[in-house]
């Protein structure tokens, strides 16, 4: 999954790609394999900003693949532990969200 991923984002076009992305990117047209190379040290929020969509295939078949998804899709270009945990936080967050049928309690978030 990382290495299709990288492929879809090197064929681009990209919006809001910052530099973490770009130096990842860099590195994987060039030819660095394999996908761990050329993640790069940072805890910026690029990876957080693109990883709902991970929870879509879930949606319509729940499964635990979806944590190790979006472990996957988060380091691809960011490898740090804060970058990635706060990645499972969100879509955890999302997937909670997603189950309500009515809004959460103030103190909820």
């Amino acid at each position: 999954m990382p290495d299709h991923l990288l492929d879809v984002f090197a064929a681009g076009p990209l919006y809001g790609g910052g530099q973490t992305l770009h130096a990842a990117l860099e590195a994987w047209q060039s030819g660095t394999r394999p996908w761990p190379r050329v993640a790069q040290r940072s805890a910026g929020n690029g990876a957080l900003m693109r990883i709902a969509p991970v929870l879509l295939p879930s949606l319509a078949r729940p499964s635990p693949n979806l944590w190790a998804d979006t472990v996957l899709a988060a380091a691809c270009t960011h490898n740090d532990r804060a970058s990635t945990s706060a990645c499972l936080a969100w879509v955890q967050i999302l997937w909670q969200a997603l189950q309500m049928t009515r809004p959460p309690a103030p103190d909820w978030w």
